[in-house]
């Protein structure tokens, strides 16, 4: 007997023997009020009978539209159905129209001189760049000229910084953030390329909506950079020789390997810093979580509690614990910027080290340095350790970090030759350059190699 026609006498059985019994089968019909799974009633049917519907629920505020078969409410429920399973039926509403009667602007930096870069939050500040509200329901709408990397959040006039009075990145709808916006620090909507935008929000439904519906025209938008142009990233902070104002220390780019570096900076305990382009703040790179910062804790993240869990506040201030010369380094992958900071340092390397050519040796210690009074300064710098050295050759170079291997920074004997080792032993490496602060350049280097007396 095949499956098929077992499965076709036991229906008829279990029908016979139900009807012999004089039973009826009978389904569940289960209505819930919403979504999220409030019981409103239950119906029982009989099997391939329609359900008896049961009134409308009703709810302040809300007009009640109709019983969904999901919770996805994209299927309405044809009430002449016939039943011949237990199934759960969603209610879906739609929130009344009530006039929203407030007042909605965009504030922000919008790369454009036709606007403040501002983000004031008074009541005053941005009068030309308020939503019009739709007469029949509440959208609020505006057609505004954005620069390259502009960036904004829509809010209530003179509400400050109250979230319920804002509508930020978090507000558009995951589906529909088109690959021309991304998130800016703390939530800004920002915008990657320059244009004639359509920026709504949704009061009832608590959504924001961008569109890039044209080509700026204005001549004080910021437009697009070239295909190829190199970003002028530079570092700002607290530091006395930026307090945040003023020209940032620019970073150099190393062409081959498309990154941006800084040799040595000098940072003060206690400072905080970021890095940004064009010494404004339209791209920047704070604290985050792909932020490589030096192993002894000398640099931090800011770090902010969410509930009882202490995390990266992505996009703050690097915060300086200890007072030293830094190494820097930018690289930008799939328009993420990762930043590496080290401490910069002087080693050896060459065959008369462990690791050759290949490999750099443990770091030179410091020493001294002679004061930094401001960034026309040029400070000498003292380094020096004892290595276990091998027969070979060897130079002092730059410590390599990240993709920054060091050797545009490298010192020999007088004549800037490799030291030769001829015995094996333990040997005094010192290392006395002077830095130009501004330009980040060293010179006057003098390194010496000498035998440590048994």
């Amino acid at each position: 007997m095949n499956k098929l026609f077992k499965g076709i006498l036991a229906t008829v059985l279990s029908v016979g023997f139900l009807a012999g019994c004089g039973q009826t089968e009978t389904h569940t019909v289960t209505f819930f009020e919403d979504t999220v799974g409030k019981f409103y009633a239950e119906v029982e049917v009989e099997h391939n009978k329609a359900v008896k519907m049961p009134v409308d629920p009703s709810r302040t505020g809300y007009d009640f539209d109709g019983w969904f078969t999901t919770t996805a409410l994209t299927t309405e429920f044809a009430p002449e159905t016939l039943i011949v399973e237990d199934i759960d039926l969603f209610g879906k509403w739609t929130k009344q129209y009530v006039p929203d009667e407030r007042t909605f602007h965009i504030i922000g930096d919008l790369a454009n001189t036709a606007y403040e870069s501002s983000w004031s939050t008074a009541a005053d500040a941005y009068q030309n760049t308020h939503l019009t509200v739709s007469p029949t329901s509440n959208l609020f709408s505006i057609e505004i000229e954005i620069g390259w990397m502009g960036k904004f959040k829509v809010k209530e006039p003179g509400a400050g910084w109250d979230e319920g009075q804002e509508y930020d990145f978090t507000d558009i709808p995951e589906a529909l953030v088109p690959e021309y916006v991304q998130e800016g620090d703390t939530r800004n909507v920002q915008v990657k390329s320059a244009g004639l935008y359509r920026v709504q929000v949704e009061t009832d439904l608590g959504e924001l909506y961008i569109e890039r519906i044209g080509d700026a025209v204005g001549e004080g938008v910021k437009p697009d950079p070239e295909e190829g142009a190199i970003l002028n990233w530079g570092i700002v902070g607290s530091m006395s020789y930026s307090n945040w104002a003023g020209t940032d220390i620019k970073l150099h780019y190393n062409e081959e390997g498309q990154y941006h570096f800084y040799n040595g900076i000098l940072l003060t305990a206690e400072d905080g810093f970021k890095f940004r382009v064009g010494d404004d703040w339209a791209i920047q790179v704070g604290s985050g979580a792909t932020a490589v910062l030096p192993a002894d804790g000398s640099i931090l993240n800011t770090m902010e509690l969410v509930g009882d869990v202490e995390q990266i506040k992505e996009g703050e201030n690097f915060i300086v614990v200890e007072t030293g010369y830094y190494s820097v380094f930018i690289k930008t992958v799939e328009e993420k910027h990762v930043v590496t900071i080290e401490k910069m340092e002087f080693v050896t390397r060459g065959t008369a080290t462990a690791g050759g050519w290949d490999a750099d040796s443990g770091a030179l210690a410091f020493v001294s340095s002679t004061a930094v009074v401001d960034t026309t300064t040029s400070f000498t710098l003292v380094y020096s350790s004892v290595f276990s050295l091998l027969p070979g050759e060897l130079k002092v170079k730059l410590g390599g970090y990240a993709e920054v291997v060091g050797w545009d920074v490298a010192f020999g004997d007088e004549l800037g030759a490799n030291f030769t080792v001829t015995t094996p032993g333990n040997y005094t490496v010192t290392l006395t350059v002077v830095h130009d602060f501004a330009t980040d350049t060293f010179s006057a280097g003098v390194a010496t190699v000498v035998a440590v007396a048994e």
